[in-house]
């Protein structure tokens, strides 16, 4: 059986996003019960990090092509920035008329090896 990479994980600000098992650990090491599309679009934020991402982007992460309307986004980066205690926006800004941006330094972390899929 042959092994492929699995997702990797990120470590920023003390946060640890585990792809692989959809995860993200706090400072402390304490799982976040993070849902589904803010996972998505805090994925797609830590890969781009230091680089601004479009709305229409993150709407593609979290619905794919349906995409999700503009308050949905806006209500997800605000749930966002509540798990990450990021009160004073510091951490994920907004861009204007573009989208949003992660200002955190990111370690990519290679994740384990796992038996690809028949």
């Amino acid at each position: 059986m042959s092994q492929q990479s699995s997702n990797p994980r990120f470590h920023f600000k003390g946060f640890v996003l585990d792809s692989a098992s959809h995860t993200l650990r706090d400072p402390q090491g304490k799982e976040v019960d993070l849902p589904p599309m803010p996972f998505a679009a805090l994925r797609l934020l830590v890969e781009n990090a230091q680089t601004g991402v479009a709305r229409a982007q993150l709407s593609d992460a979290m619905r794919g092509p349906r995409g999700v309307t503009d308050e949905s986004l806006n209500q997800c980066i605000s749930k966002l920035r509540d798990y990450l205690s990021d009160d004073d926006r510091t951490l994920i800004q907004t861009l204007p008329n573009y989208g949003y941006k992660l200002c955190a330094e990111v370690q990519r972390m290679p994740g384990e090896a796992r038996p690809a899929s028949a």
